[in-house]
């Protein structure tokens, strides 16, 4: 699965930089090996019974020029009768 754009988007007026979802599930696998390996030897651990993640996907559409059935291009213009 291929990065959509740009690697940063803006989001609520910060940059946002997109991730693949493998990439994304490889840096939570190891956020909670550094945490289980910071814990372990201490007094008292916090074992993970489960992962549950929820995504947001946004989808950018880029449309080309109009053309019409066999792909030829279509110029329109405004006031045009005809639709395309």
């Amino acid at each position: 699965m291929g990065r959509i754009g740009w690697p940063w988007d803006a989001w609520g007026g910060r940059a946002v930089r997109q991730l693949e979802l493998a990439e994304t599930v490889e840096a939570l696998r190891a956020e909670l090996a550094r945490a289980a390996a910071a814990g372990a030897g201490t007094g008292f651990q916090f074992p993970v019974d489960g992962v549950q993640m929820e995504f947001h996907v946004g989808v950018t559409v880029t449309l080309g020029s109009p053309v019409d059935q066999s792909g030829h291009p279509v110029k329109i213009y405004h006031g045009s009768a005809e639709k395309p």
